[in-house]
């Protein structure tokens, strides 16, 4: 699912920035697989959901541009 919205690199930031959050939501201690990780592991988990959120923040700084319309009510050239 491509984000129409963003320009090619603003989706490759948005899907790392998803990523990242996906990874330290599994290192949760009450939502994720606490088994996978070491214990000392998942108190890093919040620092990394919040570093993914704000990587898919900065993803609103690569919206294409809206193209302008140039032509008038009668259709010719402004």
């Amino acid at each position: 699912m491509i984000i129409k919205k963003y320009t090619k690199a603003g989706n490759i930031i948005f899907y790392i920035g998803l990523l990242v959050f996906v990874f330290g939501l599994s290192m949760n201690e009450d939502i994720g697989w606490k088994k996978y990780y070491p214990e000392h592991y998942t108190s890093y988990s919040l620092p990394i959901m919040l570093a993914g959120v704000a990587i898919v923040i900065v993803t609103n700084f690569f919206r294409k541009k809206k193209k302008q319309d140039t032509t008038s009510e009668n259709g010719k050239e402004k």
